[in-house]
């Protein structure tokens, strides 16, 4: 389910222009700073005619943040077609994943904390991410013939277990947190994904690990 759904998503253009003035003024300014006023000003509408698309100022948050989303996970399906093994493409995924959430930290503080946010919050689309972030890994993991022993529910519990290993480095909170702790960010991310590579491979059969 693409997230602009779980975020309430209209089909109307001017649902659209809306969300583009939003984005602009978060970005901007931030979306705490941003009013209902300032949207309605620069699309040159009314309050009354921005509440009918959007319900409540929260409403606004959720849809910019189901557009940042969304566009994480954009990273996950290019990543998912290429020809390489599950391996690969999880590492791939999982560094590109964690090089635009430590952007975002270090040279997009409102788009940051927009993210922050949501996971603060709980907003439900916020979770969204997540779980449409585990069914990508369980797919890749299922299409890959080196991972062909997890299927089904086998891949989808693998890739809980992938973003959970790896949430210190995905949760825009644990990650700004583990920023100030950590020297090496780059090291430090290498060795968490090794770690988690190692469950992903097939189990020893016929006594040949190793050979």
């Amino acid at each position: 389910m693409p997230l602009l759904d779980a975020a309430g998503r209209s089909d109307h253009g001017m649902h659209d222009a809306l969300l583009d003035v939003a984005e602009q003024l978060f970005r901007h300014i931030g979306h705490r700073k941003t009013t209902i006023e300032d949207i309605a000003a620069e699309v040159g509408k009314s309050r009354a005619s921005v509440y009918r698309f959007f319900p409540t100022r929260g409403s606004i948050n959720h849809g910019v943040y189901a557009r940042w989303a969304q566009r994480e996970l954009d990273v996950l399906d290019q990543d998912a077609e290429m020809a390489t093994s599950a391996s690969i493409r999880v590492a791939h995924v999982l560094t590109r994943l964690n090089g635009r959430a430590r952007e975002r930290v270090i040279s997009q503080p409102n788009v940051h904390a927009l993210w922050v946010a949501a996971a603060l919050e709980d907003w439900p689309v916020h979770h969204a991410y997540f779980r449409t972030l585990t069914t990508g890994f369980a797919t890749i993991m299922g299409r890959d013939e080196g991972t062909s022993h997890l299927q089904g529910s086998s891949a989808f519990y693998m890739a809980q277990g992938i973003v959970t290993a790896m949430m210190a480095h995905l949760h825009p909170v644990l990650l700004e947190e583990r920023m100030k702790r950590q020297k090496d960010a780059e090291a430090d991310l290498k060795a968490h994904i090794a770690f988690v590579l190692k469950a992903l491979n097939p189990p020893c059969l016929g006594g040949t690990c190793g050979r």
